[in-house]
């Protein structure tokens, strides 16, 4: 699927690439503004804003309010990742979108999940008004048992330019990439070359360097406060690390709202099934106006 993108440019000379899909099942340019604000939706690692398209055009129609898809640095029309990498710098650029489109509420998946909660944690002291946050399979750094997953060897092997096995050690120890996560390593990277040529198998590669610094940004967090108004989605069959970051999050903020989705795995909203984007739709309408 194909969208209208707009690049937005911003103080520090960063410019983020955004699709704004409009409750019509339009593609408006971002700096069109709807008086309900809308959703920007942060995406996950080894991915681009793309494969969200079809989903932001649901929920658009389901809210009918616009929803903002922006590629991250380090993708698409988006600047480089900076030198300095942290769920924070990420969670700033989230702000920029959020201050740009006039939207209030995040949805985050995967990474973008971490980042979306950081958003919640720091936007008091931008200035940004963030109403409603919700998550599919978030991590959080702390007491999750995600340290213990993380082979503090992968980024060496991601800079030697070992595009490969790096991908393969992500696959495997994160265990994202459903039944495919269970082979063995030397299968995944067999894979990984049998693939390299293919334009999946080239965007995938392509990401690898980027993807092993984001999770690498959520291990190395610092404890930071679950904001309140939280609605964090896990799927069934994805690993547990993100159901004890939802259970975690519930503990520190009971405000927070958890549901495990039946039948899904980590690339829930990917897919966009219409049970899951239902229960998004019903969150974010308990607020949809957030002047």
């Amino acid at each position: 699927m194909r969208g209208i993108t707009s690049v937005l440019e911003y103080d520090d000379a960063a410019h983020l690439e955004i699709f704004t899909a409009h409750p019509s099942g339009q593609w408006w340019r971002a700096g069109q503004r709807d008086p309900s604000g809308g959703v920007v939706l942060i995406h996950g690692t080894m991915v681009t804003a793309r494969v969200y398209l079809r989903a932001a055009l649901r929920l658009a129609n389901l809210l009918q309010a616009p929803v903002h898809v922006y590629n991250r640095r380090g993708r698409g029309g988006s600047s480089p990742q900076g030198a300095e990498l942290s769920l924070e710098s990420e969670a700033r650029d989230a702000l920029k979108v959020l201050s740009t489109t006039g939207a209030r509420n995040i949805l985050g998946h995967s990474f973008g999940g971490s980042v979306a909660l950081m958003v919640g944690a720091i936007a008091g002291a931008s200035g940004v008004n963030v109403s409603r946050i919700a998550t599919f399979d978030a991590a959080l750094p702390f007491d999750t048992g995600l340290h213990e997953l993380w082979d503090p060897t992968l980024p060496e092997v991601a800079a030697q330019g070992h595009t490969g096995k790096a991908w393969a050690m992500l696959v495997r120890g994160l265990g994202t990439a459903s039944v495919l996560s269970k082979a063995p390593q030397s299968h995944l990277e067999l894979l990984s070359a049998l693939t390299s040529k293919t334009p999946p198998g080239q965007v995938m590669r392509a990401l690898v360097p980027a993807s092993v610094r984001e999770v690498q940004a959520i291990v190395d967090a610092p404890r930071f406060t679950i904001p309140s108004n939280v609605f964090m989605v896990t799927g069934q069959f994805s690993p547990a690390y993100f159901r004890r970051s939802a259970e975690v999050a519930s503990a520190l903020e009971p405000s927070t709202r958890t549901l495990v989705a039946p039948g899904y795995w980590h690339d829930g909203p990917i897919r966009g099934g219409g049970w899951l984007l239902r229960r998004y739709a019903q969150f974010f309408s308990e607020n949809l106006n957030y002047s």
